[in-house]
């Protein structure tokens, strides 16, 4: 007898077939196996579907109208977490479907194929992807072994901030860190963490933006076994992982709103209910949030529960950009360079005085990314203006000694004060420009997930 491969949650597939008989078929076939199904006549309508929900496994024919079944395998590549892909294809297409192999696809069929088959590929390809997870949910758990990351600065911006973090952290109030993207709120929340009563429990770092949203439940409260389809054990979830000590919620301002009504119960009562459960579950915890978002206007707005963000602001602590505390860069540089290469790795005072002089709007990511490059193209020198980007040295390029000495310009009046989310869309555009419009490692850059990239670029009208 086979064993099929296992998951612990429902198996999503989106059929993508133009053969709307064809396409009707198989889908009836799946569902009846217990399969979550969704299907497109169309490349395009596919991309619209899996621009808003996660599956697991694409079922793709390659004859498609429009854009072909390999255009849209390109495009589904350059995610950081694509589906698992299985072509579906006639003999006279055999040549392209091993081209769909190389390009990343798992496995392909040749139409029509029995149910029976297409049933243990899709569990097969599934169980694939779900190990990929797996993979991400135990170096998730083993985070707390890394290295321990320090907050670095001695500008008055931010020892201020430090100082409002040395006196909440002993107490139990819920802290909300507000900041730009970039500016270290995770750094901040483990440095409260490490400081605080709760320092020999576990901290448990959230990326709420990166959690879709059918998963938003049994990622955070866990499930039972039998919860649904696939789920052969009980699995704890988020809450449960942070037992005696700190959650840390990134990006609370990018949690879906039907969600965020689950999350005050949490926070008021200290408990829940697994998926599949019916026994409340008391947690101990201590709940950190962050957001670079101003959650006032989200909840005037409509979008953000204001019961919750009054739950959630019992202290506000405000990490200024690095905009604002220049004087910091070189200890943040010799931290990097430190910490990250050894002591052997340096920089020149002309670089130096460069990184100095940068408005930095994506902060101390954008500066570790610049020097992490830097490093690269040094191949072991020195950092010097040769190895910075272009864009960096031309505002620090010398004067020509040919050409006469000119008085000193006076200084450039400040820059004038703007929103956070224009400071937001200049260094999204700006990253994804650096990695020449690839959404996946822009992404990766951002810290954020495919997803919600591209929910920002359409709203900046970049799609």
């Amino acid at each position: 007898m086979n064993h099929l491969p296992k998951i612990d949650r429902p198996i999503r597939v989106l059929l993508v077939e133009d053969d709307a008989g064809l396409r009707k078929a198989v889908q009836k076939e799946l569902v009846g196996r217990n399969f979550v199904v969704k299907s497109a006549g169309s490349a395009e309508r596919a991309q619209q579907y899996a621009g808003k929900e996660e599956f697991d496994v694409i079922l793709l024919d390659l004859g498609l109208p429009g854009m072909d079944g390999l255009g849209f395998l390109k495009q589904l590549s350059e995610e950081l977490s694509p589906p698992q892909v299985i072509i579906m294809t006639g003999e006279a297409r055999f040549e392209k479907a091993v081209q769909a192999l190389r390009l990343g696809a798992y496995d392909y069929i040749v139409k029509p194929a029995e149910t029976d088959v297409l049933e243990v590929r899709i569990r097969q390809a599934a169980q694939k992807r779900h190990l990929m997870r797996e993979v991400t949910r135990l170096q998730f758990l083993l985070a707390e072994r890394s290295p321990v990351v320090t907050p670095v600065g001695k500008s008055p911006a931010y020892q201020k901030a430090l100082t409002l973090a040395q006196m909440v952290a002993p107490t139990e109030t819920p802290i909300l860190l507000l900041s730009e993207t970039g500016s270290g709120k995770e750094v901040m929340a483990q440095y409260i963490h490490r400081i605080s009563l709760r320092r020999d429990g576990p901290f448990v770092a959230i990326n709420c933006a990166a959690i879709p949203e059918n998963l938003m439940e049994s990622e955070f409260f866990g499930y039972e076994a039998g919860a649904f389809t696939g789920a052969t054990k009980r699995r704890p979830g988020y809450f449960e992982m942070a037992e005696g000590g700190t959650i840390f919620l990134d990006e609370i301002g990018e949690m879906d709103l039907g969600f965020q009504s689950k999350l005050l119960r949490v926070v008021e009562t200290g408990t829940f209910y697994r998926v599949g459960g019916t026994k409340p579950v008391k947690v101990d915890f201590r709940i950190i949030s962050a957001t670079n978002r101003d959650l006032l206007k989200e909840v005037n707005e409509g979008r953000f529960r204001a019961d919750l963000y009054y739950r959630l602001q019992g202290f506000d602590i405000r990490i200024p950009p690095l905009r604002e505390r220049r004087e910091d860069i070189p200890f943040l540089v010799e931290h990097f360079l430190g910490s990250r290469h050894g002591t052997s790795a340096k920089i020149t005072p002309e670089a130096l005085e460069c990184l100095t002089k940068e408005p930095w709007p994506g902060n101390i990511r954008e500066l570790f990314n610049v020097l992490e490059k830097a490093l690269i193209m040094a191949q072991g020198e020195p950092v010097s203006l040769d190895h910075l980007p272009v864009e960096i040295t031309q505002a620090c390029a010398p004067v020509s000694e040919q050409e006469p000495e000119q008085p000193p310009e006076p200084e450039p009046a400040p820059p004038p004060t703007r929103s956070l989310a224009e400071v937001e869309k200049e260094y999204i555009l700006r990253v994804l420009e650096h990695e020449g419009g690839h959404q996946g490692r822009a992404a990766s850059v951002l810290g954020i997930s495919p997803r919600t990239l591209y929910r920002k670029l359409k709203e900046y009208g970049r799609t």
